[in-house]
């Protein structure tokens, strides 16, 4: 989960090729090819779900330049609902 200071999430996502869902405008996606970028924003709060690690990196990179970024690491709670990882899957608990 990655915490951003301030909220203008929409524009920013936008100029980096991320399209908002149709069904929640609160989730934003990115296809490359078979690579798949996720995230969903929450007041101050974006999570970062992706099949490829070095685009999640650059992610980063590409939001800290835009706004104060603390990188929380692998999410383990999140609303409430705790998240558990193992070695093949992530289960919400």
């Amino acid at each position: 989960m990655v915490y951003v200071r301030r909220v203008a999430h929409g524009s920013i996502l936008k100029s980096y090729d991320f399209k908002p869902t149709t069904s929640n405008p609160s989730l934003y996606y990115m296809r490359k090819g078979r690579e798949l970028i996720l995230i969903a924003t929450y007041v101050d709060d974006i999570v970062i779900a992706s099949n490829n690690p070095m685009e999640s990196i650059n992610l980063k990179k590409y939001l800290s330049t835009k706004f104060e970024v603390k990188d929380l690491n692998e999410m383990r709670y999140c609303l409430s609902i705790e998240f558990k990882r193992t070695e093949n899957q992530i289960m919400m608990v």
